[in-house]
């Protein structure tokens, strides 16, 4: 978020402090404060809008959504402030060459693997993730992650059978290549809002159309 609304000045909560190393504060706990959004949610007054409204408001989403579009890195993972990562992570570009991006405004930001839930779950968090650079070694990394959690993690019952599914992702493994798109512009590393609905888009109107 604080990416978003520094660097690409997207209308996104502005973070005010945070703390990722629990055991540096008092009391234990690893937090983020955010300034107090004005608006209410999309949600709440939905069904009260117009049509008009209704498109002034997904014409701003589109608007953020280009927004995002404009920072393109060279690998895949999330957005770390470096201070939070290990050294090995601080020094990789974080943009591609050609960003039109000011790289003094981004340099407190570093790419580090995904912490995606559904990577870190049980067994899971003990698992080493690593940073990828192309669509082919992320599809193939996520294969051989999940093949790594089976062979050490997963039992034979009934309804599991993890010869099986290690079968499965080997033959997965032989048509990656050919699923990854060839038009490079389908390659690109940007961000993405992944959960972005009605509840989490705050609005308000004050004398012209409702903002975002």
């Amino acid at each position: 978020m604080d990416f978003v609304h520094t660097v690409l000045g997207a209308p996104f909560f502005k973070i005010l402090h945070h703390c990722s190393c629990a055991e540096t504060v008092d009391p234990n706990a690893k937090f983020i404060i955010m300034e107090n959004d004005p608006g209410v949610q999309f949600d709440t007054v939905w069904e009260t809008l117009t049509y008009v409204d209704k498109k002034d408001i997904v014409a701003s989403l589109v608007d953020i959504e280009q927004c995002l579009l404009t920072a393109s890195f060279p690998s895949y993972g999330n957005l770390y402030y470096k201070t939070d990562v290990d050294e090995k992570y601080r020094s990789r570009p974080l943009l591609v060459p050609e960003s039109v991006l000011d790289p003094a405004a981004t340099k407190k930001f570093c790419i580090c693997p995904s912490v995606q839930t559904s990577s870190h779950e049980d067994e899971r968090g003990s698992m080493d993730i690593n940073v990828v650079h192309t669509p082919e070694q992320y599809l193939l990394s996520t294969a051989e992650w999940e093949a790594a959690w089976i062979q050490k993690h997963a039992k034979n019952n009934i309804h599991n059978d993890p010869v099986r599914f290690l079968l499965d992702l080997r033959q997965y493994h032989s048509i990656v290549p050919a699923i990854v798109p060839n038009d490079a512009a389908a390659h690109a590393s940007v961000l993405w809002h992944p959960n972005l609905n009605l509840g989490n888009i705050f609005v308000e109107r004050h004398n012209g159309p409702f903002e975002i």
